[in-house]
């Protein structure tokens, strides 16, 4: 049985093993991840099924995926480890069976000789103590105390009400429990409000916003456009999935100005009809596809994740397009960060429309990543690269913002209750 003693350490202290050459472990969500994290940074997650197959049991290689890190640990390089998530302010509140508990086993179990700690806030357990006040101490210093001792005592509003109560009897809440208020800072919270010049920023979900040209009359519902005579899915500019990653449509793989200003420096022209308008000077891979329910887009995905991670490499940027920048591409996209990232499709999916929300795959396109994500998300993918699958029935229900027919091989149409937005082709 391991024994794990993780010492916590205040955000000063982080910045100074940064800057001694610290391996960080980022245990928060791939959402929280991408949206802001510290630079060299590597984020840990497992999928269910993984974490219920290990059993406590996962290797160094789950962990710190990277070689060259793993290398660099195994040897006695890095003299520190340190690992953060989205609430622990210290070791004891981390649950069993977490992402930041599993991980910190697996790196015990390694003899690396690295030092192990958890950020947490930078004022708990430094030998500080904190004030709160508000104008009269009754209602929103008030409010700050309650919100505190339910996080890290992880108790109702009614118990932690009757314990500040029984200090300050005339505490008095002037808003309903039920809205939301703010909590005391904790792990990458704390060190990114002190030190943001040491996280990166957040990436703006909107794309370019350059002047665009009319193509159809204007309301046209048939075509799609707004009341400035434009398509929905044209206007802007591409949209940054990932630093190295943009989607979008057609109209924009035309616009070099838009690519270039980007920083575009390869394409993947997901349509049988797209021309690739500028091919000497940039990268293409053609995927020539249909947007239609025979389409086998799954058989495209290795050699697009591969094209992808190719480029990313030499330090290029990729774009992704089919006709509108909805259903073909989007696929691509969803496919990539399921992949690469292991995560279920329906986080992927809330990810990418969070930055193009008109994204929409056909109903054959969400069957045959959901079948990818029960490959990708499978035991044996952490270590093995994972196949194209071919498309095939599902009994899934998709878990997406409307109630839709899918149709199964085998059965007649059955109506589920998800919420996935159709659209037209593209």
């Amino acid at each position: 049985m391991v024994i794990m003693e993780v010492p916590s350490i205040d955000c000063a202290a982080f910045r100074n093993l940064l800057e001694a050459g610290a391996l960080v472990l980022d245990c928060r969500s791939f959402f929280s991840f991408n949206s802001s994290h510290i630079p060299g940074s590597t984020n840990v997650r497992f999928s269910t099924i993984v974490r219920r197959r290990a059993r406590g049991g996962l290797g160094l290689e789950h962990i710190v995926p990277n070689e060259e890190a793993r290398c660099r640990l195994l040897s006695g390089q890095c003299r520190a480890v340190v690992f953060l998530d989205e609430r622990s302010a210290d070791f004891e509140q981390v649950k069993k069976d977490s992402t930041l508990m599993l991980a910190v086993a697996a790196l015990r179990r390694d003899p690396c000789g690295a030092s192990v700690f958890l950020l947490r806030d930078s004022v708990r357990n430094s030998g500080g103590r904190v004030f709160v006040h508000c104008q009269a101490g009754i209602s929103r210093s008030a409010t700050i105390c309650l919100a505190y001792l339910m996080r890290t005592n992880r108790v109702k509003l009614d118990e932690a009400f009757e314990f500040v109560k029984q200090r300050r009897s005339i505490i008095s809440l002037s808003l309903p429990p039920s809205l939301p208020w703010t909590t005391s800072q904790s792990g990458f919270e704390a060190f990114s409000s002190e030190f943001p010049e040491l996280c990166t920023k957040p990436a703006a979900p909107q794309g370019l916003c350059l002047p665009l040209s009319s193509s159809c009359p204007p309301g046209s519902a048939e075509s799609g456009c707004s009341s400035c005579g434009t398509p929905l899915y044209d206007q802007g500019g591409p949209v940054e999935i990932l630093p190295f990653l943009y989607l979008g449509s057609a109209y924009h793989a035309s616009r070099k100005d838009m690519l270039d200003t980007l920083g575009i420096t390869a394409l993947i022209n997901v349509s049988a009809n797209c021309p690739n308008h500028f091919e000497g000077h940039y990268q293409y891979k053609s995927i020539p596809v249909e947007d239609n329910h025979k389409a086998d887009i799954s058989s495209w995905f290795n050699e697009a994740i591969e094209f992808i991670d190719s480029v990313r490499n030499s330090g290029g940027r990729v774009f992704v397009h089919c006709q509108a920048g909805i259903s073909r591409s989007a696929t691509i996209c969803l496919a990539y960060l399921m992949r690469t990232n292991r995560v279920k499709l329906d986080e992927a999916f809330e990810f990418v429309k969070q930055r193009r929300s008109i994204i929409s795959p056909n109903f054959s396109f969400m069957g045959q990543l959901l079948q990818f994500e029960s490959q990708v998300l499978a035991p044996s993918s952490c270590s093995a690269e994972v196949g194209s699958p071919a498309l095939g029935s599902t009994g899934t229900v998709f878990n997406f913002p409307v109630s839709i027919p899918v149709c199964s091989s085998s059965s007649p149409l059955t109506f589920l209750h998800s919420p996935i937005t159709t659209s037209p082709s593209c």
